[in-house]
């Protein structure tokens, strides 16, 4: 997948920025675990697949806002802090996200998305970037680079991931509530509990990143989107973090569609 760099941070103004030593709730990566999973023809696994489908016919379109925290550098100690407006259409799959400058409001960059490519529009600039489904790249206001893989946030926050698993090299774990989809070199681990999907992650040795995003345990509730998201972005071959992403949802407003315009920049 290609590379993107989102200019979140290069501005005249800066993000709030503090060092942090409050608690936040962790995010583990699932253990490897290669027994009790079985291909999507596989009868043993028939109910589990459509029960996540059920799960997924509960997510609407919707109009909402929110406020992103990332937490980056050694101990994740650096925090800084963004507004947003989210908008997502059902039919469609696609969604817009308007990120915000925290003090005066001011669209930063402007992410378009389905399950298949990412548009993206940075502040003052007329070129718009298209691209595959993939990683994208934010700086934090050291200028450090900092890896965010949006498949795992776009999937938890759209509950569309009938069509992942109906592609090859797809296997489902009925006892552990679970569903690997295997793309070239990265394999995606979706997790169910009873309400719904609980966490996406992904790993991929090839850019030597792993990374988790689950609902968090104050919204494990049917309620739709979730309340609060967490993401968490590691180095395999180090074991460091890059970042902790906290997201979350408010004025959530559902509607039974988007108007097409919505999603233009």
């Amino acid at each position: 997948m290609k590379k993107i760099i989102l200019l979140l941070i290069i501005l005249s103004i800066n993000f709030y920025c503090k060092t942090t030593e409050e608690k936040i709730e962790s995010v583990e990566y699932s253990q490897e675990s290669k027994d009790g999973y079985y291909p999507i023809a596989d009868k043993r696994v028939k109910d589990f697949l459509l029960s996540t489908k059920q799960m997924e016919n509960i997510s609407e379109s919707f109009t909402g806002k929110f406020t992103m925290v990332i937490k980056s550098g050694e101990g994740l100690k650096t925090k800084d802090s963004l507004d947003g407006n989210i908008f997502y259409d059902k039919a469609s799959g696609k969604i817009k996200i308007q990120l915000l400058d925290p003090f005066f409001g001011a669209i930063l960059t402007q992410i378009i998305s389905d399950s298949e490519q990412i548009k993206i529009r940075p502040l003052g600039q007329n070129t718009i970037q298209t691209l595959p489904m993939g990683d994208i790249y934010i700086k934090d206001p050291s200028g450090k680079t900092i890896p965010i893989p949006f498949p795992v946030i776009y999937h938890t926050i759209t509950m569309n991931f009938s069509k992942e698993f109906s592609t090859p090299n797809v296997k489902a774990n009925a006892n552990e509530k679970k569903v690997k989809v295997t793309k070239g070199t990265d394999e995606f681990l979706y997790s169910f509990y009873p309400e719904g999907l609980e966490s996406l992650e992904v790993k991929s040795g090839s850019k030597n990143l792993q990374a988790k995003c689950k609902v968090s345990e104050e919204s494990k509730s049917n309620q739709y989107p979730p309340q609060r998201l967490l993401t968490r972005v590691t180095e395999i071959s180090s074991g460091k973090d890059y970042s902790y992403v906290d997201i979350q949802y408010k004025n959530v407003k559902k509607l039974t569609s988007l108007p097409v315009s919505t999603f233009q920049f």
